[in-house]
Formats: C-alpha cells, sequence, structure tokens
C-alpha cells in the first residue's frame, strides 16, 4: 500500500459541518467570557493580602531566593494533580481551585481559536533560532 502525502479531498458537506462546529465553539467562548467577564475584573483589581491566611507550602517557600525578591513572596499549596498551573492561577483568582478546570478550558479554546498567532509565536520563533 503506498501512502500518500497529500490531504483528501474534503466534500462541501464536510467544510460546512465543520464551520457550523466552529461557529458553535466561538459562541461558546463568548457566552464563557461573558459569564466570566466580572470575575476577572473582579480578580485584576483584587487585594493578594489575603492569600496570606491560605495554606502555605514550607518546602517551596524555602526555594525562593529571599535576597533577590525579599520576604513577600510566599508559595501556597496547590494540588499535585498534573493540573497545578491551573490550580495555582484560580487560587490567585479565586482563593481555591474551583475555578481549574474553566480556566483550562478556556485555555485550550484560546490556542485553538488562534492557532497561527501561537505557532508564530515571537518566544517559539527565538528559541527555534538560537
Amino acid at each position: 500500500m503506498k501512502w500518500s502525502s497529500r490531504r483528501p479531498v474534503k466534500s462541501s458537506k464536510e467544510i460546512d459541518c465543520g464551520r457550523r462546529q466552529l461557529l458553535s465553539l466561538k459562541r461558546h467562548v463568548e457566552e464563557l467570557q461573558q459569564k466570566y467577564e466580572s470575575k476577572v475584573a473582579q480578580a485584576s483589581g483584587c487585594d493578594l493580602k489575603g492569600l496570606t491566611l491560605m495554606r502555605g507550602d514550607s518546602i517551596g517557600s524555602a526555594l525562593i531566593p529571599k535576597e533577590e525578591v525579599g520576604e513577600e513572596i510566599k508559595a501556597l499549596k496547590a494540588t499535585a494533580d498534573g493540573n497545578c498551573l491551573f490550580n495555582s492561577a484560580s487560587i490567585l483568582l479565586v482563593r481555591d481551585e474551583s475555578a481549574s478546570h474553566m480556566l483550562r478550558l478556556l485555555t485550550a479554546e484560546e490556542l485553538f481559536l488562534n492557532p497561527q498567532y501561537y505557532a508564530n509565536h515571537l518566544k517559539l520563533t527565538e528559541s527555534k533560532m538560537s
């Protein structure tokens, strides 16, 4: 069996179906943005002093170079389930990990809807050149 490097030609029905799915996904993203816009605005102006009352991570805090950042930075505990980036962002935004699934979904949608931007991102092209 000989493999061809050419892509199979899609029918107009398949293209229309793909367009409908993309439009549906875009509408879903817009709905999510509207739904969480107030939370993002609230988190943007939030007072981070309340984080000092949260569960600290003594080992993580010990790894922070105090001579460079001082005593004002403290490591907080986040669930280490492979989603620690989203868990940590959720802790900063809403003081618990309840928004981590939504943040992960919104990140995936952002990457899906803007593949060319991220594929040609300056940081990626710089690393390819060096």
